[in-house]
């Protein structure tokens, strides 16, 4: 079985959230929900902690870089299809100055 991490973060500024919206072609190939709203997030690489994969995805995914505050939320789900266990991290976290 495999465990694959996901770092995302919740970005707040003046009271206000950060929403992206997902697009229909990732990477070549057709995205999971796309055109559905989602925080800025994915996949943590090797060699990477959960907090640098939050930082380094929210600089890809939106050209912003951030501070995170604390985890926000935790789940996990198990996909049978892949023998995988997907573990979710949610920080808050807030624009760098």
């Amino acid at each position: 079985m495999t465990v694959k991490l996901i770092a995302h973060t919740l970005i707040q500024r003046d009271r206000r959230y950060l929403l992206i919206k997902r697009t229909a072609i990732k990477r070549g190939k057709l995205n999971v929900y796309p055109h559905f709203w989602d925080i800025p997030g994915g996949s943590v690489e090797p060699g990477e902690t959960p907090q640098e994969g939050a930082r380094r995805e929210a600089v890809e995914e939106i050209g912003l870089e951030i501070s995170l505050e604390k985890i926000i939320h935790e789940d996990g789900e198990y996909d049978a299809a892949k023998a995988t266990v997907f573990t979710r991290l949610v920080y808050a976290a807030v624009p760098n100055q």
